[in-house]
């Protein structure tokens, strides 16, 4: 297996689609269904962006899953110091392809990538109803650092 950078927004857009249906199924008043053309224009408008970087997981001519990643820069203010990030928007491996390594594959290429950008912290988030996300994580060495909360006041 290989890992590669990516600039094929259109499989990106496509290897979205599971990921999409996930965050769908789990929270379907927060999430649109899969729309392939938004998905494609949405990629194609971000895919050349320096601060985000697509990888996927490929063997031989099997693509696999793929990462997409951002190197942050957070400005120092009067409350908090400067520091940077390389934050993790999706990971995902394609449900077939699950439990063969392919996930540690593209974690290790993200840790890979914050190393060669000098970049000290990883940081993500996932949705609490993804268990399969908080357990990959944490096997990975993640830490929760801050909580989201809210409180729903239409009823």
């Amino acid at each position: 297996m290989e890992v590669l950078q990516t600039y094929d927004y259109e499989l990106i857009s496509r290897l979205n689609q599971e990921v999409q249906e996930l965050h769908r199924q789990m929270y379907p008043e927060y999430f649109k269904q899969y729309d392939p053309d938004a998905a494609k224009t949405f990629f194609k408008q971000i895919i050349n962006d320096p601060r985000f970087i697509f990888y996927v997981a490929r063997e031989e001519d099997q693509v696999l899953g793929y990462a997409w990643v951002e190197i942050r820069e957070y400005k120092e203010s009067a409350f908090r110091n400067a520091y940077q990030s390389l934050f993790i928007h999706h990971l995902n491996v394609l449900s077939a392809f699950r439990h063969r390594g392919v996930g540690n594959g593209l974690i290790n290429k993200v840790i890979e990538v914050a190393e060669s950008n000098k970049v000290n912290k990883i940081e993500l988030d996932y949705w609490v109803n993804n268990e399969v996300a908080r357990s990959f994580y944490k096997n990975k060495g993640f830490m929760k650092f801050k909580e989201f909360v809210y409180k729903d006041i239409r009823n």
